[in-house]
């Protein structure tokens, strides 16, 4: 992430989860260069705005952004890490371009847990905002919000993902002080491959330990439909966060929808930081020796 002070934008509409989401940008803040920006978006063609004057609208504006200050005081944020920014327009759409015009590094929301998960997914703002941002989101659930970030868990395709994932993951984890978890959970037997995936992650773990990073590496098989669990299983014991990629295209919604990356992020009880490979590009370094 940026050298400089890292700004996180937390969209705030006075739910449960959206209180999860200034929690875990807190906790994140703490102690660190870090302003948390918290956004309340007013959807104006909908009761009441859209009966409003212009004079009415200023004065609950201003209502909206005492109360987002409340909040900050609330949960105890410094004041000088905590700003609130009040914006018209559909949801989604408003959140992506706030994100880029004050050139935020990361968006934090929280979610709620579901007992249906494909409801979830397609109902979600969360995953909308995940799909089509192009810096990390990080997603919580009620509940989940942690200060711990001892491990930065980098689950990693070995054979697709290793140059754009390790640079991002180094950024956030000297960001947090974490320990970086590079871990391949694979359901192949051979043993030729298992040895070829644990060279990788050797060199995988060799170029993080040379940008003075404390890291393990680890190749995990599995059995059957276990994959997703044995990743949960590996969080749990390793508390902190869980840095995913998915890919960008105009289906996302359907291209998650059961994907190992949309089950984690509604599974995982731990937060977790996703981005799309594009947004990924501006953080990369060129790491020599892996494939």
């Amino acid at each position: 992430m940026n050298q400089s002070t890292i700004k996180i934008l937390v969209p705030i509409d006075f739910s449960d989860q959206s209180f999860s989401g200034l929690r875990q940008a807190k906790y994140i803040a703490q102690g660190r260069n870090v302003k948390i920006i918290a956004l309340h978006v007013v959807r104006e063609n909908i009761p009441p705005w859209n009966i409003f004057d212009d004079s009415e609208k200023k004065m609950y504006v201003k209502k909206i952004h005492e109360k987002l200050k409340l909040l900050s005081k609330v949960e105890k944020i410094k004041a000088e890490q905590f700003s609130t920014l009040v914006e018209f327009g559909k949801l989604c759409d408003t959140i992506l371009s706030i994100s880029k015009k004050i050139e935020a590094d990361s968006i934090v929301m929280g979610t709620t847990a579901s007992s249906n998960i494909k409801k979830k997914i397609i109902g979600s703002n969360a995953l909308r905002v995940v799909a089509e941002s192009d810096i990390p989101v990080i997603t919580v659930k009620v509940g989940s919000e942690t200060d711990n970030f001892s491990n930065l868990i980098l689950p990693l395709d070995l054979a697709k993902e290793t140059r754009e994932k390790v640079p991002l993951a180094i950024r956030v984890a000297q960001l947090l002080g974490s320990t970086i978890k590079a871990v391949s959970v694979v359901s192949t037997s051979d043993e030729r491959v298992i040895t070829n995936l644990k060279n990788q992650m050797a060199l995988v773990v060799e170029y993080i330990a040379s940008r003075e990073m404390a890291c393990t590496g680890e190749v995990i098989q599995y059995s059957g439909k276990s994959r997703k669990q044995k990743m949960l299983n590996y969080s749990e014991k390793n508390p902190g966060m869980i840095l995913l990629t998915t890919h960008q295209q105009p289906e996302i919604i359907g291209f998650l929808l059961g994907s190992f990356a949309a089950d984690i992020v509604n599974a995982a009880k731990c937060p977790v930081m996703t981005i799309i490979p594009s947004g990924i590009i501006k953080y990369a370094s060129k790491m020599p020796g892996i494939q």
